[in-house]
């Protein structure tokens, strides 16, 4: 961790020795606001800074990497400042609607969060983002049909739909809002359990104005858990982007 803290170390016959290194990780604009579906921006890094990756919010809490297919892509040609070199590098990545927390991420140096800003005109337009393109063919939406919804506090929120996986018997509803820069659990898991039709009913109300993620999970049922309540292995599947409204507002 000391030399993503800027530090250097020495360890020499009994001896630490800690220098703070000049390897910084700056952002010229920390927050961005776009209505498109879709960002890519560049970033200068420093050689000997080492490999950068662009990381996106898990919509659970944490960062994730994005697939390769989308990741950092560098310039050959390196740029010159001063008596130090860098090479350009460009990161594009997919948003939601609603805040998205980003970082560009150093295994080895600091790392650096940006906050991207989509503003959705006509949510309806919007479909469920599922977390891999294949999960669209197993886990099939009644309602909503959108990805994004717009709603007032206290407001229910139905979702039903189908599962075609014989091995998913319940589905788990997570509540995440976007605060401290991610999405963090807000309130308790909704089970939600699938009939012999294969077909899953379950609403969720969200009782406080801000943006929110629902995150539908397929359940697994932990077999070393024990006790009388259940326990879970869960896997995110889908999400829907909620922007909740103050009661009365129009």
């Amino acid at each position: 961790m000391l030399p993503r803290m800027g530090i250097n170390y020495n360890w020499s016959q009994g001896t630490l020795q800690l220098t703070w290194n000049e390897m910084s990780a700056k952002v010229l604009h920390p927050v961005y606001t776009t209505e498109a579906g879709h960002i890519t921006f560049s970033s200068l890094v420093q050689k000997g800074y080492g490999d950068v990756y662009l990381m996106h919010s898990m919509g659970l809490g944490g960062m994730t990497g994005i697939p390769d297919s989308k990741g950092p892509k560098a310039t050959d040609k390196l740029i010159k400042i001063g008596n130090r070199e860098f090479s350009r590098v460009e990161v594009s990545v997919d948003l939601r609607p609603g805040p998205n927390p980003l970082q560009i991420h150093s295994n080895d140096y600091p790392s650096a969060d940006i906050i991207v800003n989509r503003i959705v005109k006509d949510p309806s337009l919007i479909p469920i983002r599922y977390t891999h393109d294949t999960y669209a063919d197993s886990l099939v939406f009644m309602e909503p049909t959108q990805g994004y919804l717009r709603v007032k506090a206290g407001e229910a929120i139905e979702i039903s739909g189908s599962v075609f996986t014989e091995n998913t018997q319940s589905l788990g509803l997570e509540l995440t809002r976007f605060q401290n820069r991610d999405y963090q659990i807000s309130g308790n898991r909704t089970v939600v359990q699938i009939n012999e039709n294969r077909e899953f009913s379950g609403s969720i109300a969200i009782n406080e104005p801000g943006s929110y993620l629902i995150n539908i999970l397929k359940l697994s049922r932990d077999v070393f858990g024990r006790g009388e309540t259940p326990r879970y292995i869960s896997e995110k599947r889908a999400e829907i982007a909620v922007e909740v409204l103050p009661k009365g507002s129009k």
